[in-house]
C-alpha cells in the first residue's frame, strides 16, 4: 500500500470513529427519518398535477334568463405541515376559471380561488377512517347542471376522513372573502389519483401506529 493510500485510509477511519461525525451522522438520519416527512413530500410531489375537470353548464337565473358557462376546476394541497406532535395543518386550493353568456350579455373570463384550511392532531381512530372517495367539488354540485367533458360524473379524487369529536378545525374562504370558520367532523383534501389516494392513507396510518397518540 503507498504512502498516499495509507495516509487517506488513517484520515477516513479517524473520521469515522470521532464523536464530532458519529453526531453529525445521527443528525442526518434524524433528519431523514423526521415524522411525517415523507407524506409531506409525497403530498407537496402531487400538488404539482393537481387535479382537473373541464365543464359546461346551462340553466335559469334568477331574472328568468338561460345562462350558459364553461370553464374548468383545478384543485391541489398547496400547503401540508407535520409536527412532531402529530398535528397536520393542510391548506388546499379549488380554482374555477370560467367565462359565459346570460341572456344577451356575455361575461368576461372570470376566476373564483377558494382556499379550504384545515387542522387536526392525527390519531389512530382518525387515521382508521381515511378513505378514498369521488365527488363533486362544491362549485359544481348538482343544482348547477354541470356537464363534464372528460369525466361525466365531474367527480374529482378525494382522500376523506372523520373525527367524532368534531376535533378538525376548518377554515374556507373564496375571493379572500371568508365563508366558514369553525369545527367540524370531516375533512378532505385532494389528490391526483386514487393510486396516489392509497399511498397517503397507508403513510398516515403508520404514522399514526408509530408516532402519534
Amino acid at each position: 500500500m503507498s504512502t498516499r493510500t495509507s495516509v487517506s485510509v488513517f484520515v477516513l477511519s479517524s473520521l469515522i470513529m470521532s464523536p464530532l461525525f458519529r453526531l453529525s451522522a445521527q443528525a442526518d438520519a434524524t433528519r431523514s427519518s423526521k415524522p411525517g416527512q415523507s407524506i409531506s413530500e409525497l403530498i407537496e410531489s402531487d400538488a404539482r398535477k393537481g387535479e382537473w375537470v373541464f365543464y359546461r353548464q346551462r340553466f335559469l337565473n334568477s331574472e328568468n334568463q338561460w345562462a350558459r358557462y364553461h370553464g374548468s376546476i383545478y384543485a391541489a394541497v398547496q400547503n401540508i405541515k407535520i409536527d412532531e406532535r402529530c398535528r397536520i395543518e393542510m391548506q388546499t386550493l379549488v380554482v374555477d376559471h370560467f367565462t359565459g353568456v346570460e341572456g344577451r350579455s356575455g361575461n368576461r373570463q372570470q376566476e373564483d380561488k377558494t382556499v379550504y384550511e384545515i387542522s387536526f392532531t392525527l390519531t389512530r381512530p382518525i387515521a382508521e377512517t381515511m378513505e378514498v372517495v369521488k365527488a363533486r367539488p362544491s362549485q359544481l354540485r348538482r343544482t348547477t347542471h354541470s356537464e363534464c367533458d372528460e369525466k361525466p360524473s365531474c367527480e374529482l379524487t378525494w382522500v376523506r376522513f372523520k373525527s367524532t369529536e368534531h376535533k378538525i378545525s376548518e377554515r374556507i374562504s373564496t375571493n379572500d372573502r371568508i365563508e366558514f370558520s369553525g369545527e367540524t367532523s370531516t375533512g378532505v383534501f385532494p389528490v391526483s389519483s386514487s393510486d396516489i389516494g392509497s399511498t397517503a392513507i397507508k403513510q398516515l396510518q403508520a404514522l399514526a401506529k408509530s408516532n402519534c397518540p
